[in-house]
């Protein structure tokens, strides 16, 4: 066996740990920060469902943290990748 037969397997792991982790968790990527996963815990703080953010850029969700230093964290640890 390969390590890309292993793919779907360690995918739906991943997707279990984050669905099911005690604490919010999402993750991001890209330039634009699109928002490709983000558990319950993660939506209830943000208070909105999942068909509103999955698949968009997160300052497009949150325009108001744009002009925070949070967008320039997020940047500088993409471009670590930390």
């Amino acid at each position: 066996r390969s390590v890309m037969d292993n793919i779907p397997s360690c995918t739906n792991h991943l997707a279990a740990f984050l669905e099911y982790a005690p604490v919010a968790m999402s993750l991001v990527s890209g330039d634009t920060f699109i928002v490709e996963v983000a558990n319950r815990k993660q939506l209830e703080l943000w208070h909105r469902p999942a068909e509103e953010i999955i698949g968009l850029p997160l300052f497009s969700v949150f325009p108001e943290l744009a002009s925070t230093d949070f967008k320039k964290i997020l940047s500088e640890v993409r471009n670590r990748a930390e």
